[in-house]
């Protein structure tokens, strides 16, 4: 018997996920609510895929290459800021990188989905830095959210929250 997916928040000021070539804790998660924070996160339900307009967020389409600075990667041809919403739903053509943040800058969202209602994943490696108001890793029913933060001064930033969509099976 499967349970229904369970949304789970965890909600800290400032909350900071960094990793130096491995998971490590997030900052004021206790060992027994969440130690760790899953690489991959998987929900189930049925399968369903938006687009947004630019006025309403950017949409990944990783076209180009998979450098979140690279406008072509994105649905209205312009990378996206703090100011929008960001989808990533999608990892073909390429999947959503962000790498060195001294080159490239930090990349911005105002909410940032990965696996909203599709199938998304996001790698932050090599001293790359995201921030955001919100993540959301695995959204929705039948949603698959993946993110990496690895290497050496790799950060995804908050403010307010992360959420993760689980689903959790038991045996009776």
């Amino acid at each position: 018997m499967t349970t229904p997916p369970t949304t789970v928040c965890y909600k800290h000021f400032l909350n900071r996920l960094k990793c130096g070539g491995r998971m490590t804790k997030m900052a004021g998660v206790t060992a027994s609510r969440a130690p760790y924070l899953a690489a991959a996160v998987i929900a189930s339900g049925p399968l369903m895929l938006s687009g947004a307009t630019g006025a309403l967020g950017q949409t990944w389409d990783g076209s180009a290459s998979a450098d979140w600075f690279t406008g072509e990667n994105w649905s209205s041809n312009t990378v996206p800021d703090d100011t929008q919403n960001v989808y990533i739903d999608t990892t073909a053509p390429n999947s959503a990188k962000v790498t060195n943040k001294t080159t490239n800058g930090t990349a911005g969202a105002q909410r940032l989905h990965v696996g909203e209602r599709g199938e998304g994943t996001l790698t932050v490696s090599d001293g790359g830095a995201v921030s955001s108001t919100h993540g959301y890793i695995g959204h929705f029913s039948g949603s698959t959210g993946t993110v990496e933060v690895t290497g050496t001064g790799a950060a995804w930033g908050t403010i307010q929250w992360i959420c993760l969509s689980v689903t959790m099976a038991m045996a009776l």
